[in-house]
């Protein structure tokens, strides 16, 4: 007879109903047998014909119902046994449950927490009345009663019995990894600069990056975009951006434009500060831009393309300069009569030609017998032409830097001019009339009778004498007498 598994509930070992009949000892059934109370037959207390509850374990005499007065007949028989993987009193025996085992069965594993557990990573795949666990956890190698996780990096999806080393674990996928953590049934992390589940893990794009990869980091659009003008240089993956524009000055991650008349042709790393952008050269600047990535115009008075600039040449300017001032030939020639006073790189022209007035733009000649010899600002107007000396004049010519003629009756350079003596004269100027030898004397026995500076024959008297006291025979044999204060030719 026994109470196992209902505790108090006693019936026969085949299961038949008892019939409630007892001879229960003094305060039996106690459920006492030892430390482990786990009394569950029931047995006669000898020498006073009463039962009392025991271990079933050692056999001894048992309890037995008739249908009759029939006594019953006490024997020794074997004590019944559970197979290895249950739990029971030998009579009744239950499987050990899923991922508990029971490899010897004995009297001391009569309840399910004698069923001993699966070690770390063990299990018996759902199976009960085990003798040993059978399978690894999924993440974990071995044989099934052993397992150990598989190493960071590693994994094992659907555990098999081929999963029994370390090397056995299937490797994550490139740019995917457990995060140091073991025993991983799948890749969790992607590496940085990758997004993805962690188990396929894709390259950010050029120009994009991710710094610390989590698990909100899934798509492509959750890569971080470069800040403004920063760039991976053509490179996928990245943890952070790497370089600057070309035009800007920086660490690659944050970027600044390099300042006005400064330029970045190709950003390096060495190009960190302001300072490392380059200058412009002689004459050339960025027209005020910034984040250039080479000079782009030349200063007002030079051509070229921007970058290398010539200063115009004498007596041109280019007061604006454009992409279309690329030749000397294309820097603007000065106005007739104005120049740059032999100077290179001009915004415009400076100087009047000698023989003019203005502003050294607009020029003007001095007009006719007025000259500047020696243009300066101070000659604006006409009137600051000098006027030519008495008696000389310029011929009628404007624009000149000196008066070029004497009047006629004069000799000289044209611009000192002094009176043909008496008795000459000359009738037309020119520059070979340059002293007195040189005016044209009266005819013989004519005079001018004292006038100077004569522009004709027309003024030499004919036949008349010069004013005498006295007759007397003049050099040309003529005579005169002096009459009523009157000379008076002599025939």
């Amino acid at each position: 007879m026994t109470d196992h598994p209902n505790e108090g509930n006693f019936q026969w070992l085949d299961g038949s109903t008892w019939n409630g009949w007892t001879q229960w000892g003094t305060g039996e059934p106690d459920n006492k047998q030892g430390a482990q109370n786990n009394a569950h037959c029931v047995a006669l207390k000898g020498g006073q014909n009463t039962w009392w509850d025991m271990k079933c374990n050692p056999e001894r005499k048992f309890i037995c119902q008739t249908p009759g007065p029939a006594a019953c007949v006490s024997a020794t028989t074997a004590a019944p046994t559970c197979n290895n993987g249950f739990y029971g009193n030998g009579i009744t025996c239950t499987p050990c449950p899923a991922n508990t085992h029971s490899s010897a069965w004995d009297s001391t594993i009569d309840v399910v927490t004698d069923c001993i557990n699966c070690g770390t990573g063990s299990h018996t795949n759902s199976q009960t009345g085990q003798t040993s666990c059978t399978h690894c956890h999924n993440g974990y190698y071995g044989n099934g009663v052993t397992c150990t996780a598989c190493p960071a990096n590693k994994y094992s999806a659907a555990w098999s019995g081929s999963i029994a080393t370390a090397s056995d674990c299937t490797p994550c996928n490139a740019n995917s990894h457990t995060n140091g953590a073991t025993g991983q049934t799948a890749c969790t992390h992607c590496d940085n600069g990758y997004y993805g589940n962690g188990v396929t893990c894709t390259a950010c794009p050029v120009n994009t990056f991710s710094s610390s990869w989590d698990s909100s980091v899934d798509v492509v659009g959750d890569c971080t975009a470069c800040s403004a003008n920063s760039h991976t240089n053509g490179q996928i993956g990245q943890t952070a951006c790497t370089h600057c524009n070309n035009g800007f000055y920086g660490n690659g991650v944050t970027c600044t434009a390099c300042p006005a008349n400064k330029y970045s042709a190709s950003w390096s790393g060495s190009i960190a500060l302001a300072v490392d952008c380059t200058p412009c050269n002689a004459n050339s600047h960025t027209n005020g831009q910034t984040g250039k990535t080479a000079c782009t115009h030349c200063d007002n008075g030079y051509y070229g393309n921007g970058v290398t600039c010539t200063a115009c040449g004498i007596n041109k300017y280019s007061t604006s300069w454009s992409g279309s001032i690329a030749t000397a030939s294309d820097c603007t020639p000065c106005n007739a009569n104005s120049h740059t006073n032999s100077q290179t790189g001009k915004t415009a022209c400076t100087h009047c030609d000698n023989g003019y007035y203005g502003n050294g733009v607009t020029c003007t000649a001095c007009p006719v017998n007025k000259y500047s010899a020696s243009w300066s600002g101070s000659i604006a107007a006409a009137s600051d032409c000098t006027p030519c000396n008495a008696n000389s004049h310029t011929n009628g010519q404007t624009g000149k830097t000196a008066c070029t003629h004497c009047d006629n009756g004069y000799y000289g350079n044209g611009v000192i001019c002094t009176a043909c003596p008496e008795d000459t004269y000359s009738t037309t100027w020119s520059g070979s009339i340059t002293s007195a030898s040189q005016c044209t004397d009266c005819p013989v026995g004519h005079s001018t009778n004292g006038p100077t500076g004569q522009t004709s024959s027309s003024s030499c008297i004919g036949k008349n004498c010069k004013r005498l006291m006295a007759l007397q025979l003049d050099q040309n044999n003529f005579y005169c007498i002096l009459t009523n204060s009157a000379v008076v030719q002599l025939l």
